[in-house]
């Protein structure tokens, strides 16, 4: 892979929000944005809306810094955890669909590991699949994911990639052994071919980083 120009792009690849951006775009270039919940667009908060969001967390007016007036850590004025690089910059945040914190349902669970067989296969690389990350069976966060073409998604890192995927999927086995032990009523039965995976992922065919980004759809 081509080493990208300066250091700042790397950083772009990896901010929370780009990470999201190109998720969210990726399954709409694919007509799949089933596989999560729906995003809208973005939107940058002014600061009123900041101080009022804050504001409502921390039950104190904490306004955003500026220029003039650096967050001040002892005052409880950095709600936002912006760097001193940031401070002047707006919080910037994905409009997504309404998700209902409903108790958790097994049956909400049936496609989970479906779905996420279809996002490595569309070169996305979620990395978050603990069981805070699903709202009625469906991912609500990609902040941490990568989408082909990523400079992390190198081929030639495919051990560290090979580690980092073993996490992703051990995490959602987790959750499944969770909804198990939670209710007696499991439906459907846990997905046995992802506990082999978790043994033996040689046998896995969809990794992310094997997604042809160049190839025509």
């Amino acid at each position: 892979m081509t080493p990208l120009a300066n250091e700042q792009l790397y950083i772009d690849y990896f901010d929370p929000f780009n990470c999201e951006c190109r998720t969210y775009g990726r399954l709409k270039e694919a007509n799949r944005e089933d596989l999560a919940v729906k995003a809208h667009g973005y939107l940058f908060l002014t600061p009123q809306q900041e101080t009022e969001v804050a504001g409502r967390v921390t039950g104190r007016s904490t306004p955003p810094p500026t220029a003039s007036k650096p967050s001040n850590l002892k005052a409880g004025n950095n709600f936002w955890a912006r760097d001193e690089q940031h401070r002047t910059l707006p919080v910037r945040a994905i409009v997504k669909a309404l998700a209902s914190e409903t108790p958790r349902d097994p049956a909400h669970s049936r496609d989970m590991w479906a779905d996420l067989q279809v996002l490595h296969s569309l070169g996305i690389f979620v990395q978050d699949t603990h069981g805070a990350n699903y709202l009625g069976g469906r991912l609500v966060d990609f902040s941490r994911a990568w989408t082909m073409c990523h400079p992390a998604m190198d081929p030639a890192r495919v051990g560290a990639l090979r580690k980092l995927l073993l996490v992703e999927l051990q995490q959602l086995l987790d959750y499944y052994y969770e909804l198990a032990n939670w209710s007696s009523k499991w439906i459907p039965a846990l997905p046995q071919d992802l506990e082999d995976l978790c043994c033996n992922l040689d046998q896995y065919k969809n990794v992310p980083w094997a997604y042809d980004w160049g190839k025509p759809e």
